[in-house]
């Protein structure tokens, strides 16, 4: 008979199970199925948490009871790392990006405690901390990987997130033929793909660099048919970033030049063959017009149909901006509200959030938060670039490319969005900056308790 553990975590997961629903309890029931078979991996639990994350719904009315178990999932990720690392409970990766990520982390818990002090809601608060303190947990997962063990593990469950996360999108516009925001269509996907592509110009045989390239397929097609003009153009400077850093390397520039023009031809041509497979099964033909159409309403500033939700952010825009002038350096805090009316139907809406993240983070910390956002990024794009230059190993190389171009993706979409004020986006880039930080680190800083008897110096020794 099994234990009582094994049964009260049964019990546990039926009463998840009446109390939200069955698609959480299965998740929950395949978390105690991997403690079981590896009990407190930490790449395993971190990886449980990434998936958990990308699917958390900001729009679905149960934003409470899922962000709670969220952090019990990360909870037991941090118990797993304490059992697992007990040596590197107080060590941090060498890298030039550490610094940057925990000055802005540290900024953003100043900011969460000043905003509570001075009377914003906390529960506002504690939903824009908790996506930086998943990009805290970069330097963990850079302490727990192996290069050896974990790299293809990582990049294999990686790729299996983006495309559950694009089956959600396909179900959906399956189901109402219509594009939409939230859980549905996130640039998860597109991140994903990123990694199928760097690996598929990094493929030593033909075969296997096409196999990569159609694992990228549907979750590009996903990315197209969000009909979100920020995630096409985050794509598309993803896109060109893989491009650039494979082929601007001295060694081989033919060859590469070659692999780039098959990867990159081999892609458009199945994108689009995906693309009109699905709108003939859908019975939605006009795809590419209406692609076309949205597309070139990006520059325009007319109010038109297509450019609704632009005009509505310009005014968006311009009332945060008013707000940020009361506070140009320091911000609000974290959970500052503002009102807003809506320019189409008049309503006036109380809004915690931006949709452009740079004017998000420049209302809640200021130009002093924003600066050091920005630094964290460019260090971050600038390590990858770097990095996959250097590194011959294709693996250890597609990494770090994907890690420079899946954060330029998420900085140019969110130009005109707030991906990286969600955990569906974070916790995959605090994965992807953690590999590079393992990859590329420098060495370990060690914090240590140290006898104050034996660390003072000796009688007549130098100092």
């Amino acid at each position: 008979m099994p234990g009582w553990v094994s049964s009260m975590a049964v019990v546990a997961l039926i009463v998840v199970g009446m109390i939200t629903n069955w698609w959480i309890a299965a998740g929950l029931l395949v978390v105690v199925l991997r403690h079981v078979a590896q009990p407190f991996d930490f790449l395993a639990s971190y990886l449980l948490v990434t998936i958990a994350a990308a699917f958390i719904r900001y729009e679905g009315g149960q934003l409470t009871v899922e962000l709670s178990l969220l952090s019990g999932l990360i909870l037991f990720m941090l118990a797993s790392y304490a059992v697992s690392q007990p040596g590197r409970l107080l060590t941090l990766p060498r890298t030039k990006l550490l610094l940057p990520l925990l000055v802005y982390v540290g900024l953003s818990i100043a900011n969460y405690f000043r905003g509570v002090l001075v009377g914003q809601p906390a529960k506002y608060a504690t939903l824009e901390l908790l996506p930086v303190l998943a990009l805290a947990t970069a330097p963990l997962v850079a302490n727990g990987l192996d290069l050896r063990r974990h790299m293809r593990p990582l990049a294999a469950g990686l790729l299996a997130l983006g495309l559950a996360s694009s089956a959600v999108g396909y179900v959906f516009f399956a189901l109402y033929h219509t594009r939409s925001a939230g859980i549905a269509f996130t640039p998860v996907p597109g991140m994903a793909a990123m990694m199928a592509i760097n690996l598929a110009l990094r493929s030593r045989r033909l075969l296997p660099s096409f196999g990569w390239t159609v694992v990228a397929v549907p979750l590009l097609v996903h990315q197209f048919i969000s009909f979100t003009r920020g995630i096409w153009l985050g794509c598309i400077a993803g896109l060109l970033t893989c491009v650039l850093v494979y082929a601007w390397r001295g060694d081989r520039a033919g060859l590469r030049l070659g692999r780039v023009a098959l990867v990159c031809g081999s892609l458009l041509g199945l994108s689009l063959a995906g693309a009109l497979a699905l709108g003939l099964v859908l019975g939605q033909t006009d795809f590419l017009a209406l692609a076309g159409s949205r597309f070139g309403s990006i520059g325009g500033a007319e109010f038109t149909h297509q450019n609704a939700s632009k005009v509505v952010r310009f005014a968006e825009y311009a009332t945060v901006i008013s707000h940020i002038v009361a506070s140009p350096w320091l911000g609000h805090g974290l959970g500052y509200t503002f009102s807003f009316r809506e320019p189409i139907s008049f309503t006036i809406i109380e809004q915690w959030y931006s949709h452009e993240i740079y004017l998000f983070i420049w209302l809640k910390q200021g130009a002093v938060g924003l600066a050091a956002f920005v630094w964290m990024l460019l260090t971050a794009i600038v390590i990858g670039v770097r990095g996959s230059r250097r590194h011959d190993d294709p693996w250890e190389s597609a990494w770090l490319a994907t890690s420079a171009a899946a954060t330029i993706l998420v900085a140019v979409t969110d130009l005109s969005n707030f991906q990286m004020a969600g955990v569906h986006v974070t916790f995959p880039l605090a994965l992807l900056w953690g590999g590079s930080m393992a990859i590329g680190r420098e060495g370990l800083i060690r914090f240590r308790w140290a006898d104050p008897a034996a660390a003072a110096p000796r009688e007549g020794s130098e100092a």
